[in-house]
């Protein structure tokens, strides 16, 4: 069959021709494969950072809720605003807790008769923090349900007076987390 030089030659620029398409489709395909594993990567990084800046302004505008009551916490009714702001910042109760272990609440429900803030995760952190501080998820004491305390200190001419806190219950964090979606215009 190869006896002739014809179809050596043939043979040989076929075989050539065989292996060179066969090289080609192998670095096509590699080089495919790597490509769409980085396009990949660049839409979960980018998805990714715009739900975090997402989750970051969901964080910033309770504070900014909570920061704002700070001037109203030391007045001697304070209830009215609280009120005001669980209702249009999505907290399921605003309240403050004085230095002199008394509290006032938006909504005093299930609030046990002897509760002291000052012996409150929320209340020990923002004074340690000497800032605004977002507690880990816990066991709120007057409904008992999972929630996220957003707190800051209250201050007069230096010293600690209170702390106001607003409370968003889990139900809601995790609503506004399950929310971000990725949509076909979220990698740009």
């Amino acid at each position: 069959m190869f006896r002739s030089i014809r179809a050596r030659i043939i043979a040989a620029t076929t075989g050539c021709l065989v292996v060179a398409l066969l090289l080609n489709t192998i670095i096509n395909f590699q080089v495919t494969r790597q490509d769409n594993q980085q396009s990949q990567r660049d839409i979960l990084t980018s998805t990714s950072a715009s739900h975090n800046m997402a989750i970051a302004d969901w964080v910033n505008s309770k504070m900014t809720v909570i920061t704002s009551a700070q001037p109203v916490a030391l007045s001697d009714d304070p209830v009215p605003v609280f009120k005001q702001l669980a209702l249009a910042g999505g907290f399921t109760n605003v309240y403050v807790g004085y230095a002199s272990k008394t509290a006032k609440f938006s909504d005093p429900t299930g609030v046990p008769a002897d509760y002291d803030p000052t012996l409150r995760p929320w209340y020990q952190q923002a004074v340690s923090a000497d800032g605004p501080v977002v507690t880990a998820p816990y066991v709120d004491a007057g409904t008992g349900k999972l929630v996220v305390t957003f707190a800051v200190p209250v201050k007069e001419q230096g010293a600690l007076k209170a702390v106001v806190a607003g409370d968003v219950a889990m139900d809601s964090v995790v609503a506004n987390v399950r929310g971000i979606h990725p949509t076909p215009a979220s990698s740009g």
